[in-house]
């Protein structure tokens, strides 16, 4: 038995020494947000960075090329993004009930199309956060909603946060009607985008 477990331990420490030396190799655990101590700080790091990044006027000089990758990692297929508008952290009172409706992380308006980014980074969902975005910017636009919830790891989003938005079979409906709800991660969706 004993020799069993050394083998078993001397196969473990193998496997990590590869992994660490792969890890190493393609500079997967070097981060800035991170090494600058702002890796929780969505506000003020992640909406900001990936607003830029998106924004076919961002100071990157690569017009819409990056916001179309991200479209199409999306599975989104969108005309004309040389004009979209992509906005952070907007706040809106909520029309629908007088209610404060909340604040849009990022918010990119397409010619056909809205697209909502909840940018969860360690932050709690709050009580009916998509359904009134959901709501809100139905209320004003007769473009498409699309709902990207972004997470490190992709945790879906909270019966809380969905309201009256019901789960079926993995897809989203809200009174019989389908709701765009995409979840992406940091980890396996942005990393592959940048």
């Amino acid at each position: 038995m004993k020799k069993h477990v050394e083998m078993l331990l001397g196969e473990v420490s193998k496997s990590h020494a590869e992994l660490s030396a792969h890890h190493n190799d393609e500079g997967i655990l070097f981060n800035l947000v991170h090494i600058m101590k702002m890796h929780r700080d969505e506000v003020r790091t992640h909406t900001p960075i990936l607003a830029e990044i998106l924004n076919p006027k961002g100071l990157h000089g690569k017009g819409a090329s990056y916001l179309d990758i991200f479209l199409q990692l999306l599975g989104i297929e969108a005309v004309n993004t040389v004009n979209a508008i992509v906005t952070r952290e907007k706040r809106f009172s909520g029309e629908s009930d007088g209610a404060d409706a909340g604040q849009i992380d990022l918010q990119i308006e397409l010619e056909k199309q809205h697209i909502i980014i909840e940018n969860k980074i360690y932050a709690e969902d709050m009580k009916r956060q998509l359904c009134r975005y959901h709501t809100e910017i139905g209320l004003k636009s007769d473009k498409d909603i699309i709902l990207v919830y972004l997470s490190p790891h992709g945790r879906k989003p909270s019966k809380a946060s969905l309201g009256d938005i019901e789960v079926i079979e993995g897809l989203y409906y809200r009174q019989n009607e389908p709701v765009n709800i995409k979840v992406i991660s940091y980890r396996d969706d942005i990393c592959v985008w940048l």
